[in-house]
């Protein structure tokens, strides 16, 4: 990559943790980002109508490290919400987010910053942590994505190209700019604000290094929920960048949600079918994807 940034220790990086009922796993969160070794940070903690200790949790961190910033709302108004809010709180001219519950490693940010000068936002390959409880992991996968460095938009439209709004850091003026967070969407909102940055700057580039640990929980009962809410998002996001995609695109977009439909009912006769349907996707650029790609992404 080129384009370093030669004086990055001038750029203040606002990193935003929107949490609600998860006392323990902000407080290791927190941990992480105190112990970036990029040290020009502001920490806001977003804590959205939680009902445990973690206000005291926060209080106490933040009696220790003045980088950290605590803003409180007393109904819950949602992950998106959270994230802009703490936006709004912010100083710095890059903005990071992380999710309570993911970790990053030490040189998470100042592997990024020296890129942000010359491009609108920089991602990179996450970490799942697959656990039994919460603490004890038993195995890890790293994030799957093209092997291009640069983000392209037609890559957007049908992966999360391995990133998340825990592994990017984006200039603040691209976010206000594209809208930030849209807080009508229940998830896949972290791929809504990709496709608004890319459709809107078309230069956004990607770390080739996992720099974020994500936590992957069993025995949590909350697949029917997520299904129904992965299938209405798919719609909303089909209908609202229809016009910016290609037929291959569409086509993806559709099946992905009959499969999760299919999933919802349990039909393994409709998963076989619509698997059949789905054997290959290219694009005019040529970018393959796979039933394969397809499954993979409805099972996750």
């Amino acid at each position: 990559m080129t384009g370093a940034h030669q004086n990055q220790k001038e750029i203040l990086i606002s990193v935003v943790i929107p949490t609600k009922n998860r006392a323990r796993l902000v407080s290791q969160c927190i941990n992480s980002v105190r112990r970036q070794s990029y040290k020009n940070i502001e920490i806001i903690v977003v804590n959205d109508g939680s009902q445990d200790n973690t206000k005291n949790i926060v209080k106490r961190k933040r009696s220790k490290d003045e980088r950290i910033k605590y803003v409180e709302n007393e109904k819950s108004k949602g992950g998106a919400a959270a994230r802009n809010i703490g936006v709004e709180k912010s100083n710095g001219r890059v903005i990071a987010f992380i999710d309570d519950d993911d970790l990053w490693r030490k040189d998470k940010l100042s592997k990024q910053v020296q890129f942000i000068d010359n491009h609108s936002l920089v991602g990179s390959k996450h970490t799942v942590c697959k656990t039994i409880t919460s603490e004890n992991f038993y195995s890890t996968k790293t994030s799957k994505c093209t092997p291009r460095t640069k983000i392209e938009k037609q890559d957007i439209m049908y992966t999360n190209c391995g990133i998340s709004p825990s592994s990017v850091i984006c200039n603040v003026n691209t976010f206000n700019k594209v809208g930030g967070f849209d807080e009508s969407l229940t998830s896949n909102q972290g791929r809504d604000f990709f496709i608004k940055v890319l459709l809107e700057t078309y230069n956004a580039i990607r770390v080739d290094n996992p720099l974020v640990m994500k936590r992957n929980y069993h025995g949590e009962d909350r697949i029917s929920d997520n299904i129904n809410s992965r299938i209405e998002t798919n719609k909303i996001l089909l209908d609202k960048y229809k016009e910016h995609m290609t037929q291959s695109q569409i086509r993806y977009r559709m099946l992905k949600i009959e499969l999760l439909k299919a999933r919802q009912n349990n039909n393994l006769l409709d998963k076989i079918a619509l698997y059949s349907s789905s054997i290959k996707f290219i694009d005019h650029n040529n970018y393959f994807l796979s039933a394969r790609t397809l499954i993979n992404s409805v099972l996750q």
